[in-house]
């Protein structure tokens, strides 16, 4: 099984080989051990496309299903949005979709979204579902 460090390099390595240059990562309000790892992943595979950290966008993000609706959709909105989300948990990965179609954007094509694998139960590429 793939370490947090390589899961958040190889999502972020997958979306900017396809073209997406802005990603969001999505993140849980309290961070767990692997999930510092998961962010150094995704840093590494920014770093090593020579990105600059403006092209990642970092967000802690609650569970609650308001308010997840509503940050995704303020950072959906953005005049900067990201192109392609990483998203630690399944829930934000089924929401981000959610909020884009309401708001007029297609997964994928406007814009990209992977749940990370640490459990293959979950684990949810929603680009291609």
């Amino acid at each position: 099984m793939p370490t947090s460090f390589e899961i958040g390099r190889l999502a972020a390595e997958y979306l900017l080989a396809r073209g997406y240059r802005r990603i969001a990562l999505l993140m849980r309000e309290m961070w767990f051990p692997g999930d510092r790892r998961m962010y150094e992943g995704v840093g590494r595979a920014l770093d090593d496309a020579g990105l600059g950290h403006d092209s990642l966008m970092l967000r802690n993000l609650s569970v609650d299903p308001d308010a997840l609706s509503a940050d995704l959709r303020r950072l959906l909105t953005a005049a900067d949005r990201p192109t392609g989300c990483v998203c630690r948990m399944p829930l934000f990965a089924k929401t981000v979709v959610r909020v884009a179609e309401a708001i007029g954007l297609t997964a994928p094509g406007d814009l990209e979204v992977i749940s990370d694998g640490l459990n293959r139960q979950t684990a949810v590429h929603l680009g291609s579902a």
